[in-house]
């Protein structure tokens, strides 16, 4: 089935609302991507390469890429989004990084601890036993899963396992190893999350690379899409924004928000799980419960990533420098971008991470109320003699109409049939991104790899003109 049929065709535009804005174009392919992020590019590549050649991706924004988004910041390249491929080995996020040349460092993760007075007191972090109380609830967990216990949080388990904080070196700690992970507290984080990261790619070799590349790690989606796109390709439609899809068991009708029309046998929707939560874009007929209730099981998490401009380097050199503060994740995570070389010597930027409700409440608030509240947690650590910041930027995700957040979280009591329902399509409507992903959720692996298997059930029910989904 190359196209609609002109009976299928002509049933499915009587039935639906055209939008005449005299300028508005109609355009017909055989599959509609929905999102020019990592999971709409990888799947538009494998329809490529199954011998797919007719289709369009549409992209809200003027540029590829999703949350992998880059930004000059004083003459240097800082990431906005995605800034790590976790797990070295095996995965195709890695391999297609070394096909593209996309620059990078391994983390040792060393760090230190400072206390509201400015102390060193790493020690009393107690990383040695936090990691070991962490190996408990990994086995832990193996066995509820093979006994069919009900999920628990991490939070849960760490208490079972006798983690529970009670420093602020420790909650420094366990940001560090949870927050700065997940985006959430341990309380909010689903112990399948831990099982999952420690079976699968994140966890290969035990290592992570820290991309540094001054092209930006979208990179790898511009190369990827270079490999089968031409210049001025027509098939890549930017600063499209999708407001309705009509789909029913013959084809998908996509309208956008200047009123283009675009028609296909099958379509796959790629967008954020904040993005489908919002409403901002209609489905018609509307989407089915089990899939509402498996997309409204999952909320977008948000992570910010601070970047501050220094004249000169007064911070510690290990990699990561906790705050060890009353306030729970009240600038906890900085980071020197100069450790092991990510960065040239002299480049003088603090990046420093908030998750969860600090986020939100940064995104409420001017990035000078901002700075000075990092000055005075910077004080207390180094000194009232350290320089002012010449700037400061970060993003606000979470308001970000194209993805109202960062990822999507994992949440306690979600199914492995959750994430069945969260990839089966509806209709000729196919579903991919990271949220789908039930072992990768929140990775730009899982992104890739949702797309890649969509696109592969999709090019199976054109070639075989039969969905067995």
């Amino acid at each position: 089935m190359a196209s609609l049929s002109s009976v299928n065709l002509l049933a499915f535009l009587a039935c639906a609302t055209i939008l005449n804005h005299g300028t508005a174009k109609h355009r017909n392919a055989t599959v509609l991507v929905l999102g020019g992020g990592i999971s709409g590019i990888a799947a538009a590549k494998t329809l490529s390469d199954l011998g797919i050649k007719d289709f369009i991706i549409l992209e809200g924004t003027d540029r590829i890429g999703g949350r992998m988004r880059k930004m000059t910041f004083h003459n240097t390249t800082i990431e906005l989004g995605a800034n790590w491929i976790q797990g070295v080995k095996g995965n195709p996020i890695e391999t297609l990084a070394l096909k593209c040349g996309l620059q990078g460092k391994l983390e040792n993760r060393s760090f230190v601890i400072r206390n509201e007075s400015g102390f060193k007191t790493t020690e009393k972090g107690k990383m040695s036993l936090l990691k070991h109380d962490e190996d408990i609830i990994d086995k832990m967990q193996i066995t509820r899963r093979k006994l069919k216990y009900e999920d628990i949080s991490a939070r849960v388990g760490l208490r079972i396992a006798n983690w529970l904080p009670s420093n602020p070196e420790e909650m420094a700690t366990e940001y560090f190893e949870y927050d700065f992970e997940y985006a959430v507290p341990p309380k909010y984080v689903s112990l399948r999350t831990k099982i999952a990261v420690n079976g699968t790619i994140h966890s290969v070799g035990g290592e992570q690379l820290f991309v540094t590349d001054s092209r930006g790690y979208v990179h790898i989606v511009n190369c990827l899409a270079g490999m089968f796109l031409e210049p001025r390709d027509s098939r890549l439609q930017l600063n499209t924004k999708v407001k309705e899809v009509k789909w029913n068991t013959n084809g998908v009708y996509v309208t956008s928000d200047n009123g283009d029309v675009y028609t296909a046998d099958y379509a796959l929707v790629t967008f954020s799980i904040g993005v489908l939560k919002s409403g901002l874009i209609q489905f018609t007929p509307e989407l089915p419960n089990w899939k509402l209730e498996a997309i409204f099981k999952l909320n977008m998490v948000i992570y910010t990533k601070i970047f501050v401009k220094f004249p000169s380097k007064f911070w510690d050199d290990e990699e990561y420098i906790l705050y060890a503060s009353k306030r729970r994740g009240y600038y906890s995570m900085m980071q020197n971008l100069e450790a092991d070389s990510r960065l040239p010597k002299g480049t003088n930027i603090l990046l420093i991470t908030v998750t969860g409700e600090e986020s939100i409440r940064l995104e409420y608030q001017t990035n000078e109320q901002t700075k000075q509240e990092i000055m005075e947690v910077l004080r207390s650590m180094y000194g009232t003699s350290i320089p002012d910041p010449i700037d400061i930027y970060y993003p606000r995700w979470g308001l970000d109409k194209f993805f109202f957040g960062s990822w999507a979280n994992l949440p306690i009591g979600i199914s492995s049939d959750d994430y069945v329902k969260l990839q089966k399509p509806v209709g000729h409507v196919f579903f991919s991104g990271e949220a789908t992903d039930e072992l990768y959720n929140g990775y730009v692996h899982g992104g890739y790899l949702t797309g890649v298997n969509q696109a592969e059930k999709i090019a199976h029910c054109i070639q075989t003109g039969s969905c067995d989904n």
